[in-house]
């Protein structure tokens, strides 16, 4: 009981989360093909903006490398999304929406395939659908 470090645990909490959401984001990057070095400033920008932790654009498309050239089915992208429907808050499933619609955008522009995975990504989240609609009209 002495030793129980409440801040120390919600740190490490916290950097378990973040993980996650690398893991996630990375892949969604990785949906339509392997990324590009604006992706992985999208994806580091919103790792540090979310979770306040400095994440190297250059580690984030190492990881991503191996990608396939086709791209990741949906499946296998909202299968990366771990945890973080039961760990993420209302705000926190809004901002890992808002920032993968940043990290699709950043790589292809904006098209229908796109919508689609961050409508499904928003329902894995446990997102209404007009909750969804509500953050993609939305200016960037």
């Amino acid at each position: 009981v002495l030793r129980y470090d409440p801040a120390r645990e919600q740190a490490e909490h916290e950097a378990q989360i973040a993980g996650q959401w690398r893991t996630a984001m990375i892949a969604v990057a990785c949906a339509f093909g392997v990324p590009n070095e604006a992706q992985a400033k999208a994806i580091s920008d919103g790792i540090a903006r979310t979770w306040r932790q400095d994440s190297d654009p250059a580690e984030i498309l190492a990881d991503s490398a191996q990608a396939p050239a086709g791209g990741m089915s949906g499946e296998e992208v909202l299968g990366r999304l771990g945890d973080l429907p039961h760990t993420l808050g209302h705000a926190g499933k809004e901002g890992f929406l808002q920032s993968a619609r940043e990290v699709l955008r950043a790589g292809r522009g904006e098209d229908e395939r796109q919508r689609e995975l961050l409508t499904r990504i928003g329902g894995s989240l446990g997102m209404s659908d007009a909750h969804v609609r509500g953050i993609l009209v939305s200016p960037a």
